[in-house]
C-alpha cells in the first residue's frame, strides 16, 4: 500500500520548457468517441482515461499517469508512447 501524499490526487503540469507550473489540478477533459473502450474503462478507470482524452486538447504536448499497478504511461494525440504502445489517435 502506498503511503498518501499531499500531492498524490489530480494532474501536475509541465511547460514546454519543463518547467513544473502546476500542482494536483483538476484535468477532466471531453471524452473523445474515437477512443472509447469499455474493456479499458474497466481495467484502468478515469485517471488513465483522463490522461488519454487530455492529451488530444490542442494545447496540450503530452498527458500522462503513473500507477504503481501499471506503471507510468505517456500520451500523444491519445496514443501511448511506450515501447511496443499502439493506439487509435483522435
Amino acid at each position: 500500500m502506498y503511503k498518501r501524499q499531499e500531492y498524490h490526487d489530480g494532474f501536475h503540469l509541465i511547460s514546454e520548457d519543463g518547467r513544473l507550473t502546476h500542482l494536483a489540478q483538476y484535468f477532466s477533459p471531453p471524452i473523445v468517441p474515437a477512443l472509447r473502450d469499455p474493456v479499458l474503462d474497466r481495467v484502468h478507470g478515469g485517471r488513465l482515461r483522463a490522461a488519454q482524452y487530455g492529451s488530444c486538447l490542442p494545447e496540450v504536448i503530452a498527458s500522462g499517469v503513473l500507477s504503481q499497478r501499471y506503471g507510468p504511461i505517456i500520451f500523444v494525440n491519445g496514443v501511448r508512447r511506450l515501447a511496443g504502445a499502439t493506439g487509435a489517435s483522435c
